[in-house]
């Protein structure tokens, strides 16, 4: 199976059975180039089936040839199917249908106010009946490129490049959900990030699709997560990683974060945490065992 065109990545997402999906967040690469010479890439992804990053958050990215070079190396050394999706090509994932991906696009914005504001005044005619407001809208592409370009606040970086804030948190939500509403043969679609906006802004826009008419009756995959949090975890329980060497790894990648996990209580019910820990009292934490870190 070679992903090299979206006809291709389209027809491999449609037809075949059991494919498994990551999406992968620049924050997650920066990370893994820290400890790809103690777990390499094939212990990480080589069970996945396609690995999608969207094209705002490759621009991203290329701001280090290291990060670039971590990628090219997943495709030519592991031979694994790596596939820059392009934010226009998302029309053709959803077959075209505009009308749903705009209010896709809404769903995954509505956390950032400015973002809506600018929807409002510069694409779409607020003075408009309801149900002419999609008529009215310009073409996807069209649209789409004038919210990225304008939309977002922008900084300019040392590098000359023109940051986006939240471009690639939002595209990996709208592609996340395409995946989820419109690919129901997917065995699993896993986002590794550990940006606490993109899980927001997944976990926010959930809730807004399960209320959108045009969307309930929709059986959608569920979307994962895999954090720095969770990876380390997972890389103890595996033996990648032991118990001596946990904290000065876990140092080398990992900064004090609020993490989301649960525990097994002496009954058997669940205990659900929320809590802020740094390094030494998350090695505590994983090397006790009888949880499951969510992000």
């Amino acid at each position: 199976m070679s992903i090299d065109t979206i006809s291709s990545l389209k027809s491999t997402l449609s037809n075949d059975t059991s494919i498994k999906v990551c999406i992968l967040d620049n924050n997650m690469i920066e990370m893994l180039t820290r400890i790809s010479s103690t777990i390499t890439q094939d212990h990480i992804f080589g069970q996945y089936d396609i690995i999608l990053i969207p094209g705002w958050v490759y621009e991203e990215i290329q701001d280090s040839e290291v990060r670039v070079r971590y990628i090219n190396e997943l495709r030519d050394t592991y031979n694994l199917n790596v596939y820059v999706i392009e934010e226009k090509d998302y029309s053709e994932l959803v077959d075209f249908k505009e009308a749903d991906l705009f209010y896709i696009f809404i769903h995954s914005c509505h956390l950032v106010t400015n973002l809506i504001s600018f929807i409002n005044r510069n694409i779409i005619n607020t003075r408009a009946p309801v149900n002419k407001i999609i008529e009215e809208l310009p073409p996807y592409e069209e649209w789409m490129d004038k919210l990225y370009n304008e939309g977002f606040e922008s900084k300019v970086l040392a590098n000359h490049r023109i940051q986006k804030k939240n471009a690639g948190e939002i595209s990996i939500c709208i592609l996340a959900y395409i995946l989820s509403i419109y690919y129901e043969k997917l065995e699993n679609i896993t986002i590794f990030s550990f940006d606490g906006d993109t899980y927001n802004f997944v976990l926010r826009s959930k809730e807004r699709l399960l209320k959108d008419a045009r969307f309930t009756d929709c059986s959608t995959k569920p979307i994962t997560y895999k954090s720095n949090d969770v990876l380390i975890y997972e890389w103890l329980r595996q033996g990648l990683i032991n118990e001596t060497d946990l904290e000065s790894i876990v140092n080398r990648i990992r900064q004090s974060r609020k993490v989301k996990y649960t525990k097994l209580a002496p009954d058997h019910s669940i205990e659900e945490h929320d809590q802020m820990l740094d390094n030494h009292s998350f090695c505590q934490l994983i090397l006790q065992g009888n949880l499951h870190i969510i992000f």
